[in-house]
């Protein structure tokens, strides 16, 4: 969708303006990556948008906005397009007038620091030989940690995705249940789970690719990871 940048930045001041004059902190956002897209924005726990513009007799209307959108905007924070349904004169906000609504309140995550990791799911206490014991291993290495159940269904959904691919691919696409799953975690709790567990998933993603035909065994290093090697893979070579 085009929009009108400068006539949205110049709403946006207002309705800055507007919210401060109701007591609410809020001031106006430039995007990072262009300065022509503002928003209007506020850190605060809102869980739906719709109830704190009615508290705020604001008369708006709602929408969800592309992840593109939202990537040029704000990056990981939730962004919204709100349109003004009803002049605000006190605020020389007229109908129509459409503005970005932009929260950055992050929500910590209650992952510690290197709970997910191979060494904690007990995958490097053993070489592997076969697809399927590490499948069972990796599935029970995550039932067992001692993390929200949102987290462990996560990375079994993720798992479950990576284990199934059985075609040459650089990418691998969330199934529907997956990324339901990743929706339900705090943003400190997704990025716990790429930077630990995705050597998990980047080792069984390997094995299923034509380059690691011949492999014999494989495995993680016990304990801390050496530098630089998230797995190791021992294979035939011709």
């Amino acid at each position: 969708m085009a929009y009108d940048y400068p006539a949205m930045a110049a709403t946006a001041q207002k309705v800055s303006k507007y919210l401060l004059a109701k007591g609410k902190i809020a001031k106006v956002k430039v995007a990072r990556n262009n300065s022509a897209i503002k928003a209007v924005e506020i850190n605060d726990i809102i869980i739906n948008l719709e109830d704190l513009l009615k508290s705020l007799s604001f008369p708006g209307k709602v929408t969800d906005l592309s992840s593109a959108d939202i990537q040029s905007i704000s990056g990981k924070y939730k962004a919204k397009l709100v349109e003004i349904v009803k002049p605000i004169p006190s605020a020389s906000l007229t109908k129509g007038e459409k503005f970005f609504f932009l929260n950055t309140f992050t929500e910590k995550g209650s992952v510690k620091t290197k709970a997910l990791t191979p060494s904690e799911l007990k995958l490097d206490t053993s070489d592997y030989t076969t697809l399927d014991s590490f499948d069972r291993a990796v599935n029970a290495g995550i039932s067992n940690l001692n993390v929200p159940t949102e987290v462990q269904s996560a990375m079994l959904e993720l798992f479950k995705n990576v284990s199934k691919n059985t075609t040459k691919t650089d990418t691998i696409l969330y199934s529907a249940t997956t990324k339901n799953a990743l929706e339900k975690l705090k943003p400190d709790d997704r990025q716990a789970i790429g930077k630990d567990f995705g050597e998990v998933l980047s080792l069984r993603w390997y094995l299923t690719q034509p380059h690691s035909k011949g492999w014999t065994k494989f495995g993680f290093e016990e304990g801390s990871n050496a530098d630089l090697v998230d797995y190791y893979v021992y294979k035939k070579v011709k």
